[in-house]
């Protein structure tokens, strides 16, 4: 597994990142993308998600998998995923499956 993450500056603070890789031969993997509250709906999702994808694909993968934490329905402006989800939508992706997290405080 090789993985390697981007960030994203703006007037020198942290605007969000994306953290991908390969995970299996030919399969590109981006495992997440943050931005910052303050700074969404102003394009550097698609950014970040287009320089990932681009790099990923400069590495040979055929096939890239995005991974998105959506299962939290609290009603918060923080958590709502409605506008990545239409991001990923655009920029062709297309929900395949859902897989469900599980922690444990051992």
């Amino acid at each position: 597994m090789n993985g390697w993450r981007i960030a994203i500056e703006d007037d020198e603070k942290q605007v969000g990142f994306v953290s991908a890789g390969s995970f299996f031969e030919g399969i590109g993997v981006i495992w997440f993308t943050e931005v910052r509250l303050e700074f969404r709906r102003r394009g550097f999702g698609r950014k970040l998600l287009k320089t990932a994808m681009r790099k990923l694909l400069e590495d040979g993968m055929k096939e890239i998998i995005l991974y998105v934490d959506d299962d939290d329905k609290t009603p918060n402006r923080e958590r709502n995923k409605t506008a990545a989800n239409m991001l990923y939508d655009g920029m062709g992706f297309r929900e395949i499956d859902r897989l469900y997290s599980y922690a444990s405080r051992r």
